[in-house]
């Protein structure tokens, strides 16, 4: 192990090689670069179309592609609303295996019709082109290079939620790949984006769920997964012994002179 004053040391020391080690990383540097702008380029020439129905003027707008990193979606210069921010964060979600593009966004229903988001992933070096369409929420379908669906490559929606659980090395976690995404789509209309409660998935949603959610995405919840396991196996138990109680299945024992009771009447079927 080198700890840094001793390479501060050896440079100073050495400052040919300083000059050496910096040209080194400069060219590092500039090959990552050169490396993400390809790859950017490449995407850009694979997909060809996120939806036919997505139009700028009037006409199909250009392949929308994400770059490594942090992606923004901003509204116009001019600051206006009812630009579609909303709505293709929806589309995001659809992407992921979501609902509400179609089941809470009614202006797409009505303004738009029927009609198919297609979409490609890269993991690695390959590359998955997919098509769903909004007349058919419970499939996804595989398509070509032209996004022409293949034959007999039909997934249902969660065989192909669990591929994205894969591809995303999230499949060994303790909850499905949509309790763990879908909650951190915040988007106006699904009531999650109360800045008190962070981790509501959705208006109804308990702080405790949220927790739990936190815990298996991270990968942590195994052990108190094992215990809440219990304690709702025990929990069924008590309400089981307290329903028939009450529906004098069986009987219960208020104090000593029914205890003694019920022991004889149970030596009587021993």
């Amino acid at each position: 192990m080198v700890c840094k004053h001793m390479i501060a040391l050896y440079f100073t020391a050495e400052p040919e090689a300083a000059q050496n080690f910096l040209k080194q990383a400069e060219q590092w540097e500039h090959e990552e670069e050169e490396r993400v702008k390809q790859h950017y380029e490449d995407l850009q020439k694979d997909v060809k179309s996120l939806s036919k129905e997505f139009k700028d003027g009037g006409k199909v707008r250009d392949p929308i592609v994400f770059h490594p990193g942090l992606n923004t979606i901003m509204g116009a210069s001019r600051a206006s609303n009812s630009i579609g921010k909303t709505t293709f964060l929806l589309v995001i979600d659809f992407v992921f295996g979501g609902r509400d593009y179609v089941m809470l966004n009614n202006d797409v229903t009505k303004n738009v019709g029927e009609h198919s988001v297609e979409f490609a992933f890269q993991f690695g070096e390959d590359i998955y082109r997919f098509s769903r369409s909004t007349n058919d929420l419970n499939y996804v379908y595989e398509c070509d290079e032209n996004f022409q669906p293949k034959p007999d490559f039909r997934m249902y929606i969660d065989t192909y939620c669990e591929f994205l659980a894969k591809q995303y090395k999230m499949d060994n976690l303790t909850a499905t790949f949509r309790e763990l995404v879908s909650g951190y789509f915040r988007i106006y209309g699904r009531n999650n984006y109360d800045e008190r409660h962070p981790l509501r998935a959705h208006g109804n949603d308990t702080m405790e769920a949220g927790i739990r959610r936190l815990l298996q995405l991270y990968g942590k919840y195994g052990a108190i997964g094992e215990l809440a396991a219990l304690y709702e196996a025990a929990l069924e138990k008590e309400t089981t012994h307290k329903n028939a109680l009450k529906h004098q299945y069986i009987r219960g024992v208020t104090n000593a002179p029914d205890y003694e009771a019920n022991k004889k009447t149970r030596a009587g079927f021993l």
